[in-house]
């Protein structure tokens, strides 16, 4: 699809196995770096959906993965991000 320029965007989150259904697989993320070595990496590490106690909560859990993926949600804000 995009060896020609390796121009790729990819979003996606490898914790999303709910839709192994589809073939979806956390390896189709996990290894698009080694991939496309030229990949560059932007988390989005705040979520507006849940509370703090939530995130807390979760990050408790996923954090004890082995997987080398680590999300870790900083403090949830009242306020929207600004546009740019």
């Amino acid at each position: 699809m995009a060896l020609k320029s390796r121009n790729i965007c990819v979003v996606g989150d490898p914790d999303q196995s709910i839709y192994s259904w589809r073939h979806a697989d956390p390896s189709n993320l996990t290894d698009f770096q080694s991939t496309f070595n030229e990949t560059k990496i932007v988390t989005l590490d705040q979520s507006y959906r849940s509370t703090q106690i939530i995130l807390e909560a979760a990050d408790s859990v996923i954090g004890n993965k082995i997987n080398g993926w680590r999300k870790i949600f900083g403090p949830r804000t009242t306020e929207a991000p600004e546009s740019p």
